[in-house]
């Protein structure tokens, strides 16, 4: 039996081999483990970081539909009751129209006010805000001028007195005369003025409701009155049903309508529910309402024809419904710009960051920055951001952090 023979050489061979081979696992240990852990730890730091700064960037718009109901076509104001949480924003309030076109407002003492041009039928529109923000209130351009004793707009002005109104002119003309509308007050009426609406209010409980670019004057008591409209002797015509013409001195009609319209080339209709009115030729042409709480003053061009659609929408005013709001929720620039405010110790502290860090979003950067020297990993992140009028726009923020 022959005896295995090794040589010295083949010895030290095998050893080398040996010891290479090891030496080569240890350094791909060496080179691998330490650095997938490094990396892995700095990514799950890096979501850690990119969720709580999401979270506190972020906001939500509601979106709150908005059915009208509307019997014709015609520039209309709706006013409407909005039902709201205590940290509604009321400042932000939007309204847009179907096509996602901001339309003039206002909000007043828990009323949504706005002036759309209705088509026959339904209309949809949108009310827009937000809670818990501070931002500014929307202004709009409008043509309603006011002083203590006036309201004027670019189709009439109307003049205050302690017992109503004492004055309107519409197209360059007295419309009324004499003693103007009483309305069986005796002290000067407070203003409210907003964009779409002036409201006058007498302290026995009495509003006067004059509206941006709209000839109408809306009279609302919170009692039953008696008011007399003293009209120009020029109108010669009147409408309460048919067509007549004013003729002699003293009493032309007596009759429960929905409006009685005294005109010439223009004219004054007097609009209302199942109004008790007579017409009186005397010295003025006195349009004498009884046991009223609620009427309508529209001045016009033309005939009686041209209040028709006023007294319609009138006595059957459109129909106004909120539906559920849709919360929108995204990235807000304004927080991001907010968080851009504070220092860097401030936000690292606050997001209980164990790495550091620069975000990077349209033109903001937040945190430090960049070292040069240092492993950074730069991790983007999808977002959806959200303006004011609840549109979103799919963006990305750049994320570095490093040890």
């Amino acid at each position: 039996m022959k005896k295995a023979f090794f040589s010295f050489d083949m010895i030290v061979s095998l050893v080398i081999f040996v010891m290479a081979i090891a030496a080569s696992f240890s350094f791909l240990s060496y080179i691998s483990t330490p650095k997938d852990t490094f990396v892995d730890t700095i990514k799950s730091s890096a979501d850690d970081l990119a969720e709580k700064i999401k979270e506190n960037a972020s906001w939500s718009v509601y979106r709150m539909p908005i059915l009208i109901n509307s019997p014709n076509t015609t520039n209309a104001t709706i006013e409407k009751i909005f039902y709201y949480d205590s940290n509604t924003d009321t400042d932000s309030i939007i309204i847009e129209n179907e096509n996602l076109s901001e339309i003039n407002s206002d909000f007043s003492n828990n009323t949504v006010i706005f002036s759309p041009l209705l088509t026959a039928g339904q209309n949809l529109f949108y009310l827009i805000y937000t809670k818990n923000t501070n931002l500014t209130k929307r202004t709009y351009s409008t043509d309603l001028n006011t002083s203590d004793i006036w309201v004027n707009n670019s189709l009439m002005n109307v003049s205050f007195s302690t017992t109503g109104l004492t004055n309107i002119e519409f197209g360059g003309s007295q419309i009324i005369g004499g003693s103007g509308v009483t309305l069986e007050t005796t002290t000067t009426p407070t203003l409210e003025l907003g964009k779409i609406r002036a409201k006058k209010t007498y302290d026995n409980g009495i509003d006067v409701k004059i509206y941006n670019n709209n000839s109408k004057i809306i009279v609302v008591s919170n009692h039953t009155i008696n008011p007399i409209i003293y009209v120009s002797k020029s109108y010669t015509n009147q409408y309460n049903g048919s067509v007549n013409s004013i003729t002699t001195s003293g009493l032309q009609f007596n009759s429960i309508v929905n409006m009685v319209d005294v005109y010439g080339s223009s004219g004054i209709a007097v609009i209302g529910n199942n109004l008790n009115v007579s017409l009186y030729n005397n010295t003025y042409n006195e349009i004498r309402i009884y046991n009223t709480t609620n009427f309508e003053i529209y001045i016009h061009d033309g005939t009686y024809t041209n209040a028709l659609v006023e007294c319609d929408m009138y006595v059957n005013p459109p129909n106004t419904t909120f539906l559920i709001p849709q919360d929108v929720t995204g990235i807000s620039y304004d927080s991001v710009s907010l968080l851009n405010t504070s220092t860097y110790s401030t936000l690292k502290n606050y997001f209980y960051s164990s790495v550091n860090f620069n975000m990077t979003v349209s033109n903001f950067s937040i945190g430090t920055k960049r070292p040069k020297i240092v492993d950074v990993i730069v991790i983007k992140y999808p977002i959806s951001v959200v303006d004011r009028f609840s549109k979103i726009n799919q963006s990305q923020f750049d994320l570095a952090v490093w040890l």
